[in-house]
Order: C-alpha cells, then structure tokens, then sequence
C-alpha cells in the first residue's frame, strides 16, 4: 500500500513540477523495504520517454495518513542528460588550448586552486569544496567550512574534511574535467555543468549559484 501511494505522488510531482514536467518520465515500479518504525528504503523504477529505465533510490516516511518520501539530489538527471545532444546555451564553448584534467582510477578528479585555500573532489554529477570560509553558516553546532553541488544546480553547505585526497594544482585558466568545465581565476573558481549548464561560483568570500 505505502508503494502504491509513493508510485502514485511521485508520478504525480514527475508531472507537475515545473523543470522534472518536460522530462516526460513514468514510475514503472516502487519497491520497499520496512528499515525501522514508519521508516522505509527502496528503489523507483523511472522510465524516459526514450524508454530508458533506471532504478533510483527513494527514502520514505509513512505514518498512516501522510507520506514523504525522498531521492537523492541530481536523482533524474540522467533523463536531462538523454534529451540534450549538445550543451545548451548555458555553457558556452569552450575557448582553445583547456586542459583536461584526467580522473583517478577511481572516476573522481581532485584540484586544489592556485591559492592553495580551496581544495574540490569532482565526480560527473558533483562537486565537493573544502575552504576556509568567511561566511559560511552554521551546520549543527561547527562551521560550514564544505560545500557541495550538484549538477542539478543543488547546493549544500557541509562540516567535514575531504582528506588526503590526490589535488592536482590550477592555474588562473580554464580546465575539463569530466563533466564540468572549470574557469580560474584570482576572484574565485567557477565550475559549470556541461550538459545541465548550472554553474556555482566559490571562493572563501563568495558561494553563489548562477
């Protein structure tokens, strides 16, 4: 019963949401497992209108008279990815001479800015910034001093610390890497989604979304 009321609502916001609409997607299935109390975990099975599925993870609260539930950030971004054949406007071409930065073995890229202030692990779909911000709010009880994004244009201001993580050191310049392109320059370093076009800003100063 909770799967059904969860295929039913999430079809209902795959339909009506003003960016996920002109996906055209379909909830196939829902499948879950009781975790603990009203708690559950499960998968969603979305189909584009190319007729691509994919399971995506979905989390929910049921208590009886009420549902929510929840997918991760950039969860449906691989139906974005299917429509676009080229980049869309958002992300201009790219001048000569970019360096491409080469992933890991394990798929991440990992940069830390000329300044040595601010170090990023990339993935396809997300971006992770560890700075010593001058602004940034709290996150419990301790400093923000991280921020993720997501190629879906999220933005999420976290407390850790990314590690010993391989950086490779940037120029003042413009780079690829995977997914994004990445223009450097003394103000801060800003990364743009090439196939979403949405783009974040970052320096110690100044995180901002475009």
């Amino acid at each position: 019963m909770v799967a059904g009321q969860v295929k039913r609502t999430m079809q209902d916001k795959l339909d009506n949401d003003s960016d996920l609409a002109k996906l055209g997607l379909t909830v196939v299935d829902v499948t879950l497992v009781h975790k603990a109390g009203n708690e559950y975990k499960g998968l969603a099975t979305i189909r584009t209108p190319k007729g691509t599925e994919r399971d995506v993870p979905v989390d929910v609260t049921a208590d009886g008279d009420n549902i929510l539930w929840e997918t991760p950030p950039g969860a449906f971004l691989f139906a974005a990815q299917e429509q676009l054949e080229n980049p869309p406007a958002a992300a201009p071409p790219l001048p000569g001479g970019v360096t491409t930065l080469r992933p890991t073995r394990g798929g991440m890229v990992y940069i830390v800015t000329k300044s040595g202030k601010t170090r990023c692990q990339i993935s396809d779909y997300e971006i992770g910034c560890q700075a010593p911000f001058t602004h940034s709010p709290l996150v419990g009880s301790h400093r923000a001093n991280g921020v993720k994004f997501s190629a879906d244009g999220t933005l999420e201001w976290i407390s850790g610390d990314l590690g010993d993580i391989p950086v490779v050191p940037i120029d003042y310049r413009t780079y690829r890497a995977l997914s994004w392109t990445i223009n450097a320059s003394f103000d801060g370093t800003e990364f743009i989604h090439n196939s979403t076009g949405r783009r974040v800003f970052v320096s110690i100063d100044n995180v901002r979304v475009n």
